[in-house]
């Protein structure tokens, strides 16, 4: 595959991303399907590429007022001591489990997706 088309479709997942798309799960899905990347990398990697974004956006909704430190610290505090304990415990299973877990995890995010449209839909004709 070349370069190129990397970069392409590396920015289009980034960009669905931002959007709340989903572009995490679809890039362990490019990494690991289309690019034959272990899981394991695939996920690493995965994590080291949306660390820019999360830097920068969170930086600018502080310069903004709309996010207070308060708020923030206490939620990348529990964010980071999650994230520690959930490597440490996915280093030791087994890579079939994780992508059986990892596969629920989208059907579940997927279920949970429709059914908001759907009360959505259902509230706006109320």
């Amino acid at each position: 595959m070349s370069f190129l088309l990397t970069v392409c479709i590396s920015a289009g997942l980034g960009l669905l991303s931002g959007l709340g798309v989903g572009g995490g799960s679809l890039m362990i899905l490019w990494l690991t399907l289309v690019q034959k990347m272990d899981f394991t990398a695939a996920k690493y990697l995965n994590l080291l590429f949306f660390l820019p974004p999360a830097v920068i956006s969170t930086l600018a909704h502080l310069f903004r007022k709309k996010l207070s430190i308060k708020k923030i610290i206490p939620a990348a505090l529990a964010g980071m001591v999650s994230a520690s304990v959930f490597i440490y415990l996915s280093s030791t299973w087994d890579v079939n489990i994780l992508r059986k877990l990892f596969g629920g995890l989208l059907l579940l995010s997927a279920w949970k997706e429709l059914r908001y449209q759907n009360n959505q839909q259902e509230s706006s004709h109320s």
